[in-house]
């Protein structure tokens, strides 16, 4: 009996490759396959309530926010400063309530996976929001919502402070217009005009789930006219 379960609790285990046929089949096998919907954040009653004064200072001092925050080194927490909206000791109070934010489930939506030569395609069974994505092998894109995507980077957390709760390592594709946007075109918001397309698909280390994103925002004008971000965990 205990031989059995043990057997049967057992996990997957995955590591990249730099092979990306490979690990993308790895993780998208043919066939059906269900993904967890993760697109709510579970909060304290504090932590939304210190959240809600940052944003709100951060809308109040956002020309001053945009060059602040494009002098700190990538990696690395923001210095605290008054503008930020809270106490110092506030601050540091919402910087460990972040680590604990953990994302939880909305819902299951299940997709058909499909081969064909060099391609996968991914079908959702439920069309009304869920969008068909294309990924090609040989020209190593992305396609979804009429855009192409280019490959970006392999992506690799290190630590478990994120809203899995989980180390984890995969691929991204994106697209964005303009690709290099400079700090006066975001301080001229009325006239803000960016597209931005990601596709990522990854690993869970702490769960063994595979992780697939599909995102997309568009702002004209000023004006969000799309918006959306699909965190898919496999079921």
């Amino acid at each position: 009996m205990l031989i059995l379960f043990s057997a049967c609790s057992k996990q997957r285990t995955f590591e990249l490759s730099n092979d990306i046929e490979k690990d993308v089949k790895n993780l998208l096998p043919a066939g059906s396959m269900k993904f967890e919907v993760m697109d709510k954040v579970r909060q304290s009653p504090r932590q939304i309530e210190l959240t809600q004064k940052f944003q709100e200072a951060i809308r109040e001092n956002y020309d001053w926010f945009l060059e602040y925050s494009s002098n700190i080194e990538p990696g690395k927490p923001m210095p605290y400063h008054e503008n930020l909206g809270l106490t110092e000791e506030e601050y540091s109070e919402l910087q460990e309530l972040t680590n604990e934010i953990e994302l939880v489930s909305s819902g299951v939506i299940q997709y058909e996976i499909s081969y064909s030569e060099k391609k996968i395609k991914l079908i959702p069974t439920d069309t009304s929001d869920n969008k068909t994505v294309l990924i090609d092998l040989v020209t190593n894109t992305v396609e979804f919502d009429n855009q192409l995507l280019n490959f970006k980077d392999t992506v690799r957390i290190t630590d478990s402070k994120n809203g899995f709760k989980s180390e984890w390592f995969g691929y991204q594709w994106i697209y964005e217009n303009p690709e290099n946007i400079e700090m006066s075109a975001l301080k001229d918001i009325q006239n803000l005009e960016i597209q931005q397309y990601k596709f990522t698909i990854g690993f869970l280390k702490r769960t063994g789930k595979a992780y697939v994103q599909i995102k997309g925002r568009e702002i004209a004008n000023g004006f969000k006219m799309v918006d959306y971000a699909f965190p898919l965990v496999e079921k």
